[in-house]
């Protein structure tokens, strides 16, 4: 595994948008109101990348996990920890 950080550089928005889409995918129809991670798009990401403190988990080519972090007054804000399904349960989140 290999953690990239997400920038000005990064290009691989619609797959990133597939990997926090289909990691909260379980979520809906259970939820109400329904996850903010539907509204979503790849020019949404990007601008929240640009914004706040974005990382990437990779395994070879495939992006396997991400996590947006938001600095606030006396903590950081932690959103979109999201890891791929098929990736869920090895500690890629930890």
């Amino acid at each position: 595994m290999n953690i990239i950080r997400i920038d000005e550089d990064f290009q691989r928005w619609e797959e990133l948008l597939e990997l926090v889409l289909s990691s909260f995918a379980h979520m809906n129809d259970r939820i109400d109101p329904p996850s903010s991670a539907l509204k979503l798009t790849p020019t949404t990401l990007a601008d929240k990348a640009r914004s706040e403190i974005a990382y990437a988990a990779t395994e070879g080519d495939a992006l396997c996990g991400c996590v947006f972090l938001r600095p606030e007054e006396a903590c950081l804000y932690v959103g979109k920890l999201a890891i791929a399904p098929d990736a869920q349960g090895r500690g890629i989140g930890r």
